[in-house]
């Protein structure tokens, strides 16, 4: 019985000690998304390795992201241009306690005029998928990998 006990310990201590040294699986990633040699002004990027990990980033203003984490090994990109921070600023606004602005009253202030944000280099929707946009990457794991996307124009 002790014997079983002991070899049980024993197996968990070696499971334990194989996912110990498989490393963190995660890396940092920094880089520049480009369209044209024109930085992409406002976005998302998305990394997906196989096995499920996803990790996302919002893309600045002069076309640079940075993921903390990302899924180390071989990962699908895909990338969204769109100025979601100006988007969001277009939302009704939230009241005292909650409450959101009624949209059926009279009294109410009009909404903002909606003007289009400053564009950069736009991506191309084909790009927007990260299973099939065609866009790829290797994440070194443990390390800051720097990878730029320089996408071309058009459909």
């Amino acid at each position: 019985m002790q014997t079983k006990r002991a070899t049980a310990a024993g197996m968990g201590l070696l499971l334990l000690g194989l996912l110990g040294c498989s490393g963190s699986q995660w890396a940092e990633v920094s880089g520049k998304v480009t369209v044209e040699d024109k930085p992409v002004t406002a976005g998302r990027i998305t990394f997906v390795h196989e096995d499920g990990r996803t990790a996302l980033a919002e893309i600045k203003a002069d076309g640079t992201y940075h993921l903390e984490k990302a899924p180390a090994g071989n990962v699908k990109v895909g990338i969204v241009s769109m100025n979601f921070a100006y988007f969001e600023s277009k939302m009704p606004k939230r009241y005292d306690k909650g409450k959101m602005q009624d949209p059926n009253n009279p009294n109410a202030a009009p909404p903002p005029a909606l003007t289009p944000p400053p564009r950069g280099g736009v991506v191309s929707k084909r790009y927007e998928n990260p299973k099939l946009s065609g866009l790829t990457a290797n994440v070194k794991d443990g390390e800051h990998n720097k990878i730029d996307f320089p996408l071309k124009g058009g459909l």
